[in-house]
């Protein structure tokens, strides 16, 4: 009985090491049949997601089940979706081409309009002087030369030609806005604007305007530059308060975002906030001529100088309430 038993021990552990090679060789062949495929899928799946490379593809093998179905479909899979990146990139570089051709003729058509503009505006301003020389001399001649109705047509001349001069002016300081190039310096602001205040209750005597201006304003600027831009806001100021009993402007400080700002500000009509973003355009008025005279340009000039240097201008008001346009300058 013990030789039995040792016997049939010996021919179950002979069937048992013959039981786990076998299982070990089918695991081996399984997992070649079966992980390997999977394994590279996943790597091919891995580097398309990781590195964006759509130009691999999972080597096909001589089988015909579901993993070879899967391949197939995954590198279809990739071989669209590389089809499509490139049909992407190529209309990108036409849409990047068309567009800095673009860009580069609506530039070269501003620059053109540009030099036109400056061109006529300097070609009307001697015209304009002897115009203006001649209504004066007109002006000043005997009673019995002139008649009244001679003298009101003399005085229509000399307000139409003042306003040519002005739309000529403004052209001339909007076209030097852009091409003309900045000298940084220190600019004293308080002296500038108390320069205006002089030059406009000149210009006015009889008007009864109240300023305030803030002592010590300076900025590093182009000077001629900064005296179109406080001229122009300091006039519009001077001119959307001339309807109110009691005028007054100021040209202050501000602390914005860390930055000091330079404002200029009134008591005058103001403006509907809504259309704000219409100041800065070039020929854009939000008070027609009957009310206030004006040819759209002064503030588009200002931004375009305020930008140059590098900084930002804003504008806040209400109907009835004044307006104020403040500015920064860097470097200051």
């Amino acid at each position: 009985m013990w030789r039995r038993v040792a016997l049939y021990s010996l021919i179950s552990a002979g069937i048992l090491v013959f039981c786990l090679l076998l299982s070990v060789a089918l695991t081996s062949r399984l997992r070649q049949l079966l992980a390997a495929p999977l394994t590279r899928l996943a790597e091919a799946a891995r580097a398309v997601s990781n590195e964006k490379d759509y130009s691999v593809r999972v080597p096909k093998e001589d089988r015909q089940d579901e993993f070879a179905d899967l391949i197939e479909a995954f590198n279809e899979m990739v071989s669209a979706i590389q089809e499509r990146d490139q049909a992407l990139r190529e209309a990108r570089n036409i849409l990047e081409e068309r567009v800095a051709e673009r860009t580069s003729e609506l530039q070269e058509a501003n620059q053109e309009l540009e030099a036109f503009a400056y061109s006529v505006a300097h070609d009307l301003r001697n015209p304009l002087d002897g115009l203006t020389n001649a209504a004066y001399l007109l002006e000043a001649a005997p009673c019995e030369q002139l008649n009244g109705d001679a003298r009101d047509m003399v005085s229509l001349v000399q307000m139409t030609v003042r306003r040519l001069t002005n739309v000529v002016t403004d052209l001339l300081n909007l076209s030097r806005a852009r091409n003309v190039a900045i000298h940084r310096e220190p600019v004293d602001i308080t002296m500038l604007a108390e320069k205006i205040e002089a030059e406009l209750r000149a210009a006015d005597p009889g008007r009864m305007v109240e300023f305030s201006i803030a002592p010590g304003l300076k900025v590093i600027a182009d000077s001629g530059l900064m005296y179109i831009v406080l001229y122009n806001l300091i006039c519009n100021a001077w001119k959307y308060s001339s309807r109110v009993a009691e005028a007054r402007i100021e040209v202050t400080t501000i602390e914005k975002d860390g930055h000091r700002a330079i404002c200029v500000s009134d008591n005058g009509a103001g403006f509907d906030p809504q259309f704000a973003s219409r100041l800065f355009r070039p020929f854009q008025r939000l008070h027609t001529q009957e009310e206030f005279a004006g040819t759209g340009i002064g503030l588009a000039t200002v931004e375009r100088i305020i930008h140059r240097h590098g900084g930002t201008i804003w504008a806040t008001s209400e109907l009835g309430k004044g307006a104020r346009f403040c500015f920064t300058i860097p470097g200051r």
